[in-house]
């Protein structure tokens, strides 16, 4: 057990970032520490827990700090799984160290407390029938499509099967909760197909702006019949113009440098553990989708609108863990549709 006189910082091992339903961060990270790591017996199949933590300390980051990163402890060899004892009271002692090690972390600053998110306005999200203090049997029906708003996010639900992508004008007797001027052009579709699921086509990206050529088709990738889909479509609402040296991203503001290399589109702390190479593609990849987000805002047939902030649901709903949700977002499951494209494989 950690004694009150031992440093507050601990070794961990960063996993990832911890997000709301929607994708916006929740401003914690999701880290195992590292002796509670190096405890668990090996070819068990007990995990170590996984921490939110809302501060973390990079080795090397400190002018004076020496140490180089990142660093890859289990990956390169350091850090392992302890080996397993035929000693039932050995055994039972490493479970003992492994618990005592997982909630005696929650005393350090690795486990600090989850911040206040009352101000997100319920980013993980609610349906919005339930705003309107509508009763139980005013709500949508299952097997129905419904509006959710998640976060930043406006989110269609498609349990009807459909083969073309969706617009918010698609549905004149369902309109969104917000006006059509305030939702923005990006499109973020995650289809789910009944059949072969096709890993390429797991999040699909383009713009929508309002016009007949906005029901583009998702084809076989094989023999280029049209397939049939369930899932989500995702918009984010047209933001407020961004204070000076300041930009949106993802309903959250960061900050800008003048001559830095990073696309628009990846945030900062992203940007910073991506090698070179997927530095160089997640460039090339927001150069041809800022100009199809640029032509698309110029050419779309309604007016856009900044809205302030999304309508606050009344039933709160839990956040997922960032392994849910972060991998679904990465430059690497998200292919972006050009506006000269009807179709895609």
């Amino acid at each position: 057990k950690r004694e009150k006189i031992d440093p507050s910082l601990r070794d961990g091992v960063f996993v990832g970032y911890r997000f709301h339903t929607g994708g916006k961060w929740t401003g914690q990270y999701c880290v195992i520490d590292f002796e509670a790591y190096s405890q668990i017996p090996h070819n068990t199949g007990r995990c170590a827990y996984v921490h939110a933590v809302s501060e973390i300390y990079v080795p090397g980051s400190a002018g004076d700090d020496q140490d180089v990163h990142p660093t890859f402890p289990v990956a390169e060899g350091p850090l392992k799984e302890a080996q397993v004892t035929e000693d039932e009271e050995s055994a039972e002692e490493f479970v003992s160290k492994v618990e005592d090690l997982q909630t005696d972390i929650e005393e350090t600053l690795m486990s600090s407390d989850r911040p206040n998110n009352d101000h997100l306005d319920n980013a993980g999200g609610d349906d919005i029938e339930a705003e309107n203090g509508a009763d139980a049997s005013d709500l949508a029906v299952p097997h129905q499509d419904s509006w959710v708003i998640e976060g930043d996010f406006l989110v269609r639900k498609h349990a009807l099967p459909r083969t073309t992508l969706f617009s918010p004008m698609d549905c004149p007797e369902d309109p969104p909760p917000i006006p059509l001027e305030s939702i923005e052009v990006l499109r973020t579709t995650k289809p789910q197909f009944s059949g072969t699921p096709w890993p390429d086509m797991e999040t699909v990206q383009d713009c929508w702006m309002g016009r007949p050529h906005d029901a583009k088709s998702l084809l076989h990738p094989l023999d280029g019949t049209t397939l049939t889909w369930t899932g989500e479509t995702l918009f984010e609402h047209v933001m407020p113009k961004a204070p000076k040296n300041r930009a949106w991203l993802g309903g959250e503001l960061i900050k800008t440098r003048r001559g830095s290399q990073r696309a628009d589109d990846v945030h900062p702390l992203q940007w910073w553990l991506m090698s070179e190479s997927a530095r160089l593609k997640a460039a090339e990849q927001w150069q041809v989708k800022s100009r199809e987000l640029l032509q698309a805002q110029n050419r779309r047939s309604i007016v856009r609108e900044p809205l302030e902030k999304m309508p606050k649901p009344a039933v709160p709903a839990a956040p997922i863990i960032a392994d849910e949700y972060n991998h679904k977002y990465t430059a690497e499951s998200t292919i972006f549709i050009r506006s000269d494209s009807t179709t895609t494989h």
